[in-house]
């Protein structure tokens, strides 16, 4: 379930969701405050400016307006440390991207089927301009040091849905699906090749460790590795 879905019900309005998105940065900034962890741009006027659901009608009446540009770096932080928001999470480095996929693919390996297929998506960048509504959204390195380790960046697409309307968002498969030259591309192979994916990227250092430079990062880097161990011995 969404988190506007869980605040509102199941019948989320576009004002409702904008309100929903802004209250969970507010969260995580107090969360951060705990623990003494600077947020992007912070001082008392940001607090109350921008990020606060207090005062941001300018939004609530126009949902379509919404992100507030001012507190995309806030986003990108929490995004990168498991917050959802409304960016989406890309990388310049494919081998990044095969990491990832691999990964969340053998961490399920036990629910496999015969037809499962791993899937790694492409975005021509420089195309996408020609479109209106989607853009790409990079942000300093210095926000995280999982974006930086990532070389990671964000698209961002507003929403459908005036105020009191339903809240709907298309995703980007159903924004560039259907165009004839796309600049989205899905490339997928059967999952068993996740195997050779993640030993792939243990050979060149593309490892849990590397993609979060962290002790939490070493840890996941060794759950990898047993959750490898564990299905190479079940084939």
């Amino acid at each position: 379930m969404s988190p506007a879905s869980t605040m509102w019900g199941r019948n989320v309005t576009a004002d409702n969701q904008v309100f929903s998105e802004l209250r969970i940065l507010e969260i995580f900034a107090e969360y951060c405050d705990q623990i003494g962890i600077r947020i992007p741009n912070d001082s008392c006027y940001f607090r109350e400016t921008a990020l606060t659901t207090k005062n941001q009608d300018w939004y609530f009446m126009r949902p379509e307006r919404w992100p507030n540009e001012e507190l995309l770096e806030v986003m990108a932080l929490a995004q990168h440390h498991g917050v959802p928001t409304r960016l989406l999470d890309w990388t310049k480095i494919p081998y990044a991207a095969v990491y990832f996929a691999s990964s969340s693919a053998i961490s399920q390996w036990k629910q496999w089927r015969e037809s499962d297929r791993l899937a790694i998506w492409a975005l021509n960048i420089e195309r996408i301009s020609l479109y209106k509504g989607v853009r790409v959204v990079e942000v300093p390195g210095s926000i995280s040091p999982h974006l930086s380790a990532q070389s990671g960046l964000f698209t961002v697409h507003p929403h459908n849905g005036l105020r009191g309307e339903n809240f709907t968002v298309k995703g980007l498969e159903d924004e560039f699906g259907n165009l004839p030259e796309t600049p989205l591309l899905k490339i997928t192979v059967p999952v068993k090749e996740s195997v050779r994916l993640q030993e792939l990227c243990g050979s060149i250092g593309f490892t849990g460790a590397r993609i979060y430079p962290s002790a939490d990062g070493a840890g996941k880097a060794v759950m990898d590795s047993l959750n490898l161990w564990a299905l190479q011995k079940s084939l």
